[in-house]
Parts: structure tokens; C-alpha cells; sequence
């Protein structure tokens, strides 16, 4: 991916429609942490309008499917745009397609619930990520390769 990230963000606008996340799809446990994610997506509910902070704020969204499936764009904008913001946010929405030792298993079934031309995005910044945010050789090629059975399995 080129250093500027402009045309590829507009591959991911192009790639996943904004219509707004389904009211359904929000955390519904209740539990006051997810209350309050759900209140926090409820006053953010296009995923164009999410900010690198906001992203952030609501990292633990990576740990719920249909949300994560729906906010996943706003996590690979704000890892272009305002990295150090986004901070571990970008992380966990990686992981959420990637392992580490020794599961090294992608999420394959994850990646296969996306349209081809959102998986096409996906990979590409999953392979981004990969060669900047890898913390040595090893993980990167551990990256790489799992990149690989994705790019494979889901098609």
C-alpha cells in the first residue's frame, strides 16, 4: 500500500456502505460496560463519522461480531490517518483476523462473512499491518503466512 493513503480510504468508502448500524447489532448485554459502548455506538452510528478517538474509546467493539463487521472501516481509516490515536484499537481489530503463536489459525470464518471487494480491502490491510505494526521478523512472516491462508480459504 503507497504511503498515501487517499486512494486506498476511498476503496474502503466505496467497499462498505455507511446506511448506519443496524440498532439490532448493538451490544445488548446488560452489563454497564456494554450499555455504555451500546449509548457510545447509538450517538455514532455511521461508521464514516467514527474518529481515530473514537475508535479508541470503543475498542472493545472488536470483541462483538456484528458490531465489529459493521465499525471494521472506521478501524482501518483511523489506522491510516491518526495511527497513534487509534492506538490499541488498531491492534485488536487485526486480531480479530489474526493470531499469534501458537494458535496461528486465521479467522477464516470472520473474513468469509465480508462481500469480495471487502475482503479484497480487508487483506490489503491486514498485509499493511503486518509490515508496520509486526514487532519482529517472526511475527511478521507468521502474519504474512496467515494473510495467505486467508487470501486462500475465503476466496
Amino acid at each position: 500500500m503507497a504511503e498515501d493513503h487517499t486512494a486506498f480510504i476511498e476503496r474502503v468508502r466505496a467497499a462498505f456502505p455507511d446506511a448506519g448500524c443496524p440498532p439490532d447489532w448493538l451490544p445488548t448485554c446488560p452489563c454497564s460496560e456494554c450499555q455504555e459502548l451500546a449509548q457510545f455506538l447509538r450517538e455514532r452510528p455511521k461508521w464514516r463519522a467514527f474518529s481515530a478517538e473514537d475508535c479508541f474509546s470503543a475498542h472493545s467493539v472488536t470483541l462483538m461480531d456484528r458490531s465489529f463487521s459493521y465499525f471494521l472501516p472506521a478501524f482501518i481509516v483511523a489506522s491510516l490517518v491518526d495511527e497513534e490515536t487509534a492506538d490499541v484499537a488498531v491492534d485488536f481489530a487485526a486480531w480479530r483476523f489474526l493470531t499469534d503463536p501458537p494458535h496461528n489459525e486465521p479467522n477464516i470464518e470472520l473474513l468469509s462473512a465480508f462481500s469480495v471487494e471487502q475482503r479484497a480491502v480487508i487483506l490489503e490491510w491486514l498485509s499493511w499491518y503486518a509490515d508496520t505494526r509486526s514487532v519482529d521478523e517472526d511475527q511478521q512472516r507468521d502474519y504474512r503466512q496467515q494473510i495467505e491462508n486467508l487470501r486462500s480459504s475465503a476466496g
